[in-house]
């Protein structure tokens, strides 16, 4: 199976970036193409929030949560966000689960205690 041009590339982009959190290594941050050069933001509600991106331009952090994502870029989890946590991660508040042909087949919701609430399953 051929995979498409720069394919590659990615993934192994993915697993470093993976292998480097995992490891402890600082996290890679790019400001907000919308932010300002004081670090805020400059639309409508300006605010002064910075926004954590990884090299594929797949948003990790928020102010409040923390987004996960496979080797193909497909968002798999969110997570609050726990600054007490070396990655960050808090309390799963969504996961997503993908089908072979990379099409969003479901969504789990979960509660405030972590317990799983509501699945959402997409035709």
């Amino acid at each position: 199976m051929k995979l498409a041009p720069g394919f590659e590339e990615r993934e192994e982009r993915c697993q470093v970036l993976f292998l480097e959190l995992a490891a402890g290594s600082p996290r890679p941050t790019q400001q907000s193409p919308w932010a300002d050069r004081r670090g805020g933001n400059t639309g409508l509600n300006a605010t002064t929030s910075d926004y954590v991106y990884d090299a594929d331009g797949n948003l990790l952090e928020d102010d409040d949560h923390v987004y996960a994502y496979d080797v193909l870029n497909r968002q798999t989890a969110v997570y609050t966000k726990d600054m007490n946590q070396p990655d960050h991660r808090g309390a799963i508040v969504a996961q997503f689960f993908y089908g072979p042909g990379g099409e969003r087949i479901g969504k789990e919701d979960y509660d405030a205690s972590g317990a799983p609430s509501t699945y959402t399953q997409y035709l």
